[in-house]
């Protein structure tokens, strides 16, 4: 009997851990009772989403037999419900989170570049070394959303990877109310951090424009890898009267998806190191994330955590 991992009770979804479809359970759609093994309860639920113990993703309905059957959902055609993937918007709305190699193959860039998405979900992830100040790390660079930028700083199909680990610590810098594209961060702290990922990712980040506002005066500029906005983290907006576009998006997929993945450094039982975002929060500090996935506040002298996104994507193709 496969044991119940995360049910919803609105929408009569449930999620379970399988290693055939022998071992699917009926589900029930009317008991709040809590329990994790599901044998011999009623009312089974319409449908289930399944991962098999080799991480592939699996849809099952219930026939009017109680019959489990499976359901196609992969991409590229072959009838079944394979719309649901087939719809580039859907990849931001399912999480996998499945290895895809230590580096960008042809076809993942080329998915990407097409807008289709192929084969590559919220929470995939590549591990890729990155070697800042002679020292060699490996990281996980993982799928946080799908085109967040479009046609909003880019007209380039892009996958925003965040990494699960900070690649160094440094200070932000400079005067906290003019902003985090006028810190010290922006000119110069994360230029080792933006050298890192376009090695890892040769002629792969995407750059895209961005706006910052200062009083009357808006200023554009080109962004590469950069720190996350609290709201792209969490969905909460800062109310500082300081402001940049970046600042009021909204949270990105795996955030939303996947709470846990907010922290960084995780380590089995919780996160080891806490990282700084480019929101401010007053005239004299910062929001951070802490060791705890705790919104707090950070002067720009402190050193703390840096863990920046980029858009991946074909530097080359486009406009």
């Amino acid at each position: 009997m496969a044991a119940l991992t995360s049910y919803n009770y609105t929408t009569d979804y449930a999620e379970f851990a399988i290693s055939s479809a022998a071992e699917l359970p009926k589900l029930p759609n009317t008991s709040r009772g809590g329990t994790d093994e599901l044998a011999g309860l009623n009312h089974p639920i319409k449908g289930g989403l399944a991962y098999t113990t080799g991480g592939e993703l699996e849809i099952y309905t219930l026939d009017g037999d109680d019959n489990w059957n499976k359901r196609e959902i992969g991409g590229g055609g072959g009838g079944g419900e394979s719309w649901i993937t087939d719809i580039p918007e859907n990849h931001k709305n399912i999480y996998r989170g499945k290895y895809l190699g230590n580096s960008v193959s042809a076809d993942q860039l080329a998915a990407i570049a097409d807008g289709s998405f192929d084969d590559l979900y919220v929470g995939d992830y590549w591990e890729i070394p990155v070697t800042i100040d002679g020292t060699t790390v490996s990281n996980k660079w993982r799928i946080a959303d799908f085109d967040y930028f479009l046609h909003n700083g880019t007209d380039k199909h892009h996958a925003v990877i965040v990494p699960d680990n900070t690649l160094y610590t440094a200070q932000m810098g400079g005067t906290v109310s003019n902003g985090y594209y006028q810190s010290a961060m922006f000119t110069t702290n994360l230029n080792k951090g933006r050298t890192a990922i376009a090695d890892a990712f040769p002629d792969m980040v995407i750059s895209y424009e961005y706006y910052d506002i200062i009083g009357q005066t808006t200023t554009k500029y080109d962004c590469t890898a950069e720190l996350m906005a609290l709201s792209s983290l969490t969905g909460v907006y800062s109310d500082y009267i300081h402001t940049n576009y970046l600042s009021v998006l909204p949270q990105m997929s795996l955030f939303c998806i996947m709470p846990d993945f907010i922290g960084a450094n995780p380590n089995g039982s919780g996160h080891d190191a806490g990282f700084l975002t480019q929101t401010v929060k007053t005239s004299n500090f910062y929001w951070a994330i802490n060791t705890t996935v705790k919104m707090m506040e950070m002067s720009a002298s402190q050193s703390y955590g840096v863990r920046p996104f980029f858009l991946l994507g074909d530097a080359g193709a486009g406009t």
